[in-house]
């Protein structure tokens, strides 16, 4: 019931049927300015959204709250969003470099793929490509 999104330097979370905003969090650390969209789209854990942006970042917030959980420079600009698999959080950087955080947190998979498609909807549904 809830839709989220990253939208410049804020992540947002709307109730779905209310259409009120639940929580926004906003990115701050060094190079964050307004005015431009930073965030790549977000991968989705169990009970985490997992983050990249384009100037370096990887972060991870809570989905209930919002709450920041950890916000890293790897000093890297990135293109796309994380991808979840195994307790691991893995990007790929614009200039060849492969970054794995390892959580070792059981909630942090099932976002296998950069980019993704309609199967990244945490559907128990798995004829459908869900998990």
């Amino acid at each position: 019931g809830r839709l989220m999104n990253a939208q410049g330097i804020y992540l947002n979370s709307v109730d779905a049927d209310r259409r009120e905003m639940r929580w926004r969090a906003e990115a701050k650390g060094k190079g964050v300015q307004n005015g431009g969209q930073i965030f790549l789209p977000p991968a989705i854990g169990g009970e985490n959204l997992y983050i990249s942006t384009t100037l370096g970042h990887l972060l991870s917030v809570r989905s209930d709250n919002g709450a920041l959980r950890f916000n890293y420079n790897i000093n890297h600009p990135i293109s796309f969003q994380p991808i979840l698999a195994n307790g691991n959080m893995y990007v790929g950087t614009n200039d060849g470099w492969l970054v794995c955080i390892q959580l070792k947190e059981q909630e942090a998979d099932g976002w296998y793929a950069w980019g993704g498609n309609g199967a990244h909807n945490k559907s128990s549904d798995t004829s459908r490509g869900g998990r």
